[in-house]
């Protein structure tokens, strides 16, 4: 195996890590913004509790990948995941932010936000793409 194809792999690996990574900070500030808060502490602990939480979407990502030809499972797999994401986003606000009221209220509509927000995202690249399902 050469050299290059190794860090091909891995650099593609890291692309499909982070860009969800940063597409979830962006959403999930844009909802802040558009909830009221402009403080800058605030801010910071949303990014820093999306990086916390980082893992639980690498690990739902790549348990989507083996469930593809699964069914229902996939959905069931996703639901679960992002419940133990909000979870942990709402207990790391309640811990960390004074402007955020209700922590795990706005943990979970940031998560559906950026749920949606991602789906519509990806159905638009499939149509753009002109995939067949």
């Amino acid at each position: 195996m050469d050299i290059e194809y190794i860090i091909a792999w891995g650099l593609l690996l890291l692309f499909l890590i982070l860009w969800p990574l940063a597409m979830s900070i962006l959403l999930e500030e844009l909802y802040l913004f558009l909830y009221g808060c402009r403080d800058w502490r605030e801010m910071g602990a949303v990014a820093i509790a999306n990086c916390q939480i980082c893992i639980l979407h690498t690990l739902a990502w790549i348990q989507a990948v083996f469930s593809v030809f699964a069914g229902w499972r996939f959905l069931l797999v996703l639901l679960v995941m992002e419940a133990i994401a909000v979870w942990f986003k709402g207990r790391y606000y309640y811990g960390n932010t004074e402007g955020i009221d209700a922590p795990f209220c706005f943990a979970l509509l940031a998560e559906i936000f950026s749920c949606c927000v991602g789906c519509l995202l990806t159905l638009w690249v499939i149509w753009k793409m002109n995939v067949v399902l």
